[in-house]
């Protein structure tokens, strides 16, 4: 990548991770991804599984 931008472009980058806002943001997704589980793990918990393998 450094030589194909430095050839054709005349320019490069450098790729850095900020840490601290990486594991800021964690608590985030996890958080969404728990609520996004929410509304099907109702929905099963609700039922029996009986109930639930008569259905398909």
């Amino acid at each position: 990548m450094y030589v194909i931008n430095r050839q054709s472009f005349g320019w490069t980058f450098v790729y850095a991770v900020d840490w601290s806002s990486l594991l800021a943001s964690l608590p985030l997704v996890l958080a969404a991804a728990l609520l996004a589980t929410l509304p099907a793990s109702r929905w099963v918990f609700r039922r029996s599984p009986a109930q639930i393998l008569r259905q398909g």
